[in-house]
């Protein structure tokens, strides 16, 4: 106890010390864990394909929403971007497409319960090709799906077209 007393600032250090390092081996550990139960995981997923899905889909390119997206997200997605494409004398909706957009919404549709989901994908997939010919229907199937009563599409715009569209609402397009 003399020797406590006497060497109480010693002590106190020696005391921390060991404190610091307990807590810095713990976060260590739990950091060594976590990794090996990350591989683990991952080695135990059925394909690299899923693993590389969920890396796909952890950002919604839309920018308003998580990835866990309802039916009704689904349709509004794909009916606002295909106003960029149709001719329609109301467009309430609007959402630029990209590359992106339509790429995250296969995946989110793939690896989601959707009772239209064959809908949805046949209308992206082509549309990820490049096919907007027939986006007008596409639009139509959709807003039909909404209970659409006004906007009814009634052709695929011109490329001259599409730009005076993408000029008139760059302001509110998302």
């Amino acid at each position: 106890m003399l020797w406590l007393k006497q060497h109480k600032a010693m002590a106190s250090i020696a005391v921390s010390v060991f404190i610091c390092v307990s807590i810095l081996t713990y976060i260590f550990l739990d950091l060594f864990r976590s990794e090996n139960t990350k591989e683990f995981k991952s080695e135990k997923t059925p394909s690299s394909q899923e693993v590389n899905v969920q890396v796909e889909i952890s950002e919604n390119p839309f920018g308003d929403k998580g990835v866990d997206l309802s039916e009704k997200d689904i349709q509004n997605y794909i009916h606002g971007m295909s106003h960029q494409k149709v001719k329609a004398d109301e467009k309430w909706i609007h959402y630029f497409i990209t590359e992106e957009r339509i790429q995250f919404l296969i995946d989110v549709v793939k690896n989601g319960d959707y009772k239209h989901k064959e809908l949805y994908l046949d209308i992206l997939s082509r549309w990820k090709n490049g096919d907007f010919s027939q986006a007008d229907q596409d639009h139509n199937e959709i807003w039909r799906l909404q209970g659409g009563t006004v906007g009814k599409a009634t052709g695929v715009l011109t490329k001259e077209e599409e730009e005076a569209y993408l000029e008139k609402y760059k302001k509110v397009l998302k």
